[in-house]
């Protein structure tokens, strides 16, 4: 990954540009400004209307949107220059798959694009194919992240963060919409996994906290059965009248008995934690980390 400095001159250059800084607060989920006031090419409209819409969760607003730019009729043998604009379809897809709007108009833009790793994303993108070895995973992972599908794929976060890492001519890409979706990526990344450590970290507190309460929890089972034992051996000795004569004798008995029962408390309270850690499932969790 190139050094901090790049990246702080290249965001200067992105905060110069209205619709680059529309995008990268898009996926960075900041603020969208409205569209500058010389803003008079309806196609720029839309952009901006639909990246607003995304930001601010709007559906009818997107739908309205989408209505006025999926009346452009797109034609393969001679395409109007909006459906290279990467930061309009990728937002566009965003929507359709946010909103549930209907994918014939866009999927018959990504079509008729020029062949690339980023229209095949897109179409991949289109048809809920993450996984496909053909993706550029820098523009898989904001797309996951903005649609609120990103858990469970760690395998992509794992893929991208490794040729990102290793991307040293980044910034030398011509395509912005590229750059941006790769700052932004491995972002999520350390984002991601910062949170699964931190969340291993709980884990692994509330384990001690839980093999502690399981020990008190067993010495306190163990010692109200045996109390439970102790007194109705002494109750069921009184109600005999043939022994009250012997119950001293028989207190005695019982109280030789609870010595004995008290030099294997190790034993059964182990067992009794034991039975603990099997009703409450976390026995095979035992299990596996003895055999790992």
């Amino acid at each position: 990954m190139v050094s901090l400095e790049e990246k702080i001159s290249y965001l200067s250059q992105v905060k110069a540009n209205p619709k680059l800084q529309s995008f990268y607060n898009l996926l960075y989920r900041k603020a969208i400004a409205p569209p500058p006031p010389s803003t008079t090419i309806e196609i720029d409209e839309i952009y901006y209307g639909i990246v607003a819409a995304i930001a601010h969760q709007k559906k009818n607003d997107f739908h309205n949107f989408y209505a006025r730019i999926s009346k452009r009729i797109v034609d393969k043998d001679s395409p109007s220059p909006f459906i290279y604009d990467d930061g309009l379809i990728f937002s566009t897809i965003v929507g359709v798959k946010l909103f549930d709007s209907d994918k014939t108009w866009i999927r018959n833009v990504i079509s008729i694009r020029s062949s690339s790793q980023v229209t095949t994303t897109f179409s991949h993108l289109l048809e809920d194919d993450f996984l496909s070895k053909s993706n550029l995973p820098e523009i898989v992972i904001p797309f996951l992240e903005l649609t609120e599908q990103l858990s469970g794929h760690e395998p992509i976060l794992d893929k991208a963060y490794g040729k990102i890492a290793s991307d040293i001519d980044l910034y030398s890409n011509s395509n912005d919409f590229v750059i941006i979706m790769t700052l932004r990526s491995f972002d999520v990344i350390v984002q991601s996994k910062s949170s699964h450590a931190g969340d291993f970290e709980r884990l692994r507190a509330f384990e001690g906290k839980f093999v502690t309460r399981v020990g008190y929890l067993s010495v306190a089972l163990y010692n109200i059965l045996l109390f439970a034992f102790i007194y109705g051996c002494i109750k069921g000795l009184a109600l005999v009248p043939a022994f009250k004569d012997r119950l001293n004798d028989f207190a005695l008995l019982i109280s030789v008995i609870g010595t004995s029962f008290s030099n294997l408390f190790s034993f059964f309270k182990n067992k009794m934690k034991l039975l603990i850690y099997n009703l409450l499932g976390y026995a095979k969790h035992l299990e596996k980390k003895r055999l790992s």
